[in-house]
């Protein structure tokens, strides 16, 4: 094959020469690549099994460090539950103890008033004991008077003797009505 002359201006290029192609090149990397290939091939299966064993070793302690895991968290949930558990027991006795007082309270305070209201009611019926009395009394001097003018009256002696006998009954019930106050009853 001839290759054309160059434009004109331009110098000629240089003159090449064609070589016959080999082979031998080619098939050399091949086999070196192949050599290497099976090389590795070999020598990995060795460290394939190493590698095998150790994910197998790694996997036995992950599942036991996971398992180890476990335990402690259910430990620990124990743990805070008991915790809980006594938090919520102390609560309630103080909770039945604050009850406990507020009924106890309760008691007392119904109590103190039911012996006021009955020391209120007694002295109220002794009140209105003694002002009847003392209307009865007021009410039959002066009938007494009346009567006395027309003859038909008491001695004074007995007049003295009766407001002297109401004067002592008073007396006595104020005494019995500070006694029970002192008592407490």
């Amino acid at each position: 094959v001839t290759t054309p002359p160059p434009p004109a201006g331009q110098p000629a290029p240089n003159p090449t020469t064609k070589k016959g192609s080999s082979n031998a090149l080619l098939y050399t990397a091949i086999a070196a690549i192949g050599a290497g290939g099976a090389y590795y091939l070999f020598a990995s299966s060795d460290d394939a099994k190493a590698l095998n064993r150790k994910v197998e070793a790694d996997e036995r302690e992950i599942k036991q460090r996971l398992q180890q895991t476990v335990e402690a968290t259910k430990a620990r949930g124990d743990d805070a539950y008991k915790q809980t558990q006594l938090k919520y027991d102390e609560t309630k006795a103080k909770y039945d103890s604050y009850k406990n007082q507020v009924k106890d309270s309760v008691v007392h305070a119904r109590d103190s008033t039911e012996s006021l209201y009955n020391e209120a009611r007694s002295n109220a019926e002794r009140k209105a004991a003694e002002l009847k009395a003392e209307a009865d009394r007021k009410a039959h001097e002066a009938k007494q008077g009346w009567f006395s003018w027309l003859g038909w009256g008491k001695s004074r002696w007995q007049r003295e003797s009766t407001k002297w006998h109401l004067h002592l009954k008073t007396r006595n019930g104020l005494v019995h009505m500070k006694s029970r106050r002192l008592l407490g009853m």
